[in-house]
């Protein structure tokens, strides 16, 4: 009677076995992916720590492909997962990067997720410099390298005035005082800097203000659940990595401990 040789597997998904043979084709996608410049020489330390890694996304892929067959979930076919720099991130972050069906999983998981009204007034009003937009001139300004040469161009200025729109706050120091003071239609200068002499016409002149609650509110709210469904579908996975996944000796994760290569960085 003849008995099939056993495959070696890197290790398991709900009890399917995960050839190594998968493993060391993706190890060769990556090293001829663009990244591969980036990659250690095969056979040392840090190529095995790699291995362990591109097993651990194989398996979290696998594990990724039977939680989408079980949940009903799929992505378009010509959303290849494409090999991106995979030494970095999470597990979670790595395969959602790669892959679209890990994305439309995350998507289904998390459709339920609702961010509560009150962490978006909290959020607005904890960050209100984001909101607030500084008085800004619009100007049509003209450097010359001394003074007899901005007071020729006055009369010139709206036709040769280079035209600017910018926040007062970042303009030269002089120049900011004189357009504060100034009104619409006047001429400041010239006046010196350490960039020589300014002449400028003042077109507009924008106050500052700040976005309401309202003008704002939905964007902070997608923001917020961008953040709270990756921090929900890392828990997720990791949860489901945890009953679901087995490592093979040889295929741990790069960050156990109880594997030979592990290095412990701060």
């Amino acid at each position: 009677m003849n008995t099939a040789e056993a495959v070696p597997a890197a290790g398991t998904v709900d009890g399917v076995d995960v050839p190594v043979a998968v493993v060391d084709e993706a190890l060769e996608r990556v090293y001829a992916s663009p990244v591969a410049g980036k990659l250690p020489p095969r056979g040392d330390m840090e190529w095995r720590r790699l291995r362990r890694w591109v097993a651990q996304l194989v398996l979290t892929e696998e594990l990724v492909r039977a939680e989408a067959r079980r949940l009903g979930v799929g992505a378009s076919d010509s959303d290849r997962p494409r090999w991106t720099d995979v030494m970095s991130g999470t597990l979670a972050t790595a395969v959602l990067a790669r892959d679209p069906l890990a994305r439309a999983l995350r998507d289904r998981v998390t459709a339920e997720l609702v961010v509560p009204e009150r962490d978006v007034v909290d959020y607005y009003s904890r960050n209100a410099d984001r909101w607030r937009s500084p008085a800004r001139a619009r100007l049509r300004h003209l450097l010359s390298p001394d003074r007899a040469a901005a007071t020729a161009a006055i009369h010139r200025l709206a036709g040769v005035g280079e035209r600017w729109d910018r926040p007062i706050g970042e303009l030269p120091a002089p120049l900011a005082a004189a357009v504060r003071a100034a009104r619409i239609g006047d001429v400041v200068g010239p006046m010196e800097s350490p960039f020589g002499w300014h002449l400028a016409l003042v077109d507009d002149v924008v106050a500052e203000s700040t976005a309401s609650y309202d003008e704002v509110r939905a964007g902070i709210a997608a923001e917020l659940r961008t953040a709270a469904q990756a921090a929900y579908f890392q828990r997720w996975l990791e949860g489901r990595r945890r009953e679901l996944v087995t490592s093979a000796h040889g295929f741990e994760h790069p960050g156990d401990p109880r594997q030979p290569d592990f290095a412990h960085h701060h």
